[in-house]
This record gives structure tokens, sequence and C-alpha cells, in this order.
């Protein structure tokens, strides 16, 4: 249990969640943890000491409830950080791999995807999804790093460019 780590040495700790909008979870993450309860785990590691980073992965461009993508994503990252004060962010986006979509009991997500690049969504539309999921952290006050997962180089370079995340480095580093 977390309250077994000794208070002096929790902030040698990263405790880490992925999190996704209830309608997202409730469609593509069946029998996963809801949401509020992933939100009230980090709020909790936070609170005891522990240095949390949050994962906002797959970001999922469905609407769902008569209301977008755009308006589930906000309204995440407002409860997130209302509660929640990580260190870094990590963000991806869906990727149709070979083995996913193999396994995947439910496949309607297919429609969001293009087989354009190695890693699903086409590059423009990849670059958008960040671009407005990292305005929309900034808006609600999160002023710590953003990262992507498995993204292209080109990808990192292009919210550069648009002032909206930090050089990643060498590819590979």
């Amino acid at each position: 249990m977390l309250e077994d780590v000794p208070e002096d040495l929790r902030k040698r700790f990263i405790a880490s969640f992925s999190i996704n909008p209830q309608v997202i979870v409730d469609k593509y993450e069946r029998g996963t943890a809801s949401t509020e309860s992933r939100i009230k785990a980090a709020e909790i590691a936070g609170y005891m000491g522990f240095r949390v980073r949050i994962r906002i992965d797959p970001i999922v461009p469905v609407a769902a409830g008569g209301e977008s993508w755009i308006f589930h994503y906000e309204m995440l990252i407002e409860e997130l950080l209302n509660k929640v004060k990580p260190e870094i962010i990590t963000l991806g986006s869906l990727r149709a791999l070979k083995k996913t979509i193999h396994y995947a009991s439910d496949k309607s997500w297919l429609e969001y995807t293009s087989e354009e690049s190695p890693w699903g969504k086409r590059v423009k539309n990849r670059q958008k999804i960040y671009k407005l999921i990292i305005e929309l952290l900034r808006d609600k006050g999160f002023n710590g790093k953003v990262g992507l997962c498995k993204e292209t180089p080109g990808v990192w370079e292009y919210l550069k460019r648009e002032g909206l995340m930090e050089d990643p480095g060498e590819p590979g580093v």
C-alpha cells in the first residue's frame, strides 16, 4: 500500500495514471476503473507526497451522448486539474496497430484511423488533436510539461513550432 512507503522516500516514486473521459471508458475500456476513481487515486497519491503523472492515451475523437469529443476531453481536463497537480501529462493518439485490431471485439473506432502513417490516424489529424488538447490544458491552467507517446519527430516539431511543446531532444533518447 502507498502508506507503507516512508514519507521521506515518496518523492522518489512516480504514480502514473491513464485517464480518459468516462464515455470512452464505458465504450472502449470496459472492466477498468472509472474516470472518477482514477482521478481520486491520483489525487490521493499527490496528497500523500508521491510524484504524479497523467496519461491521456489514447485520445479517441468519438462524439457521445450528443456532445462532441472535444467537450468530453475539456470536461475531463477541468475535473482532473481541479483535483490533481501532475508534473507531466503525456498524450497519445488512437493507434490502429495490427495486434490491437486483431484482438478488439468492438472495431467501431477504426473509422477514426487511417493507414497513412505507421501509428494510425493521419499525421495532420493527430497534430490538430494534440494542438487542441494542449491548448485546453494551458487554458485550464496546466503549465507543466507535456509529452507525446509513440509519436513521429514531425509531430513533435509541428507542436514546437506552434509554441505548444519544448524540443524533445534527439530521437531515441
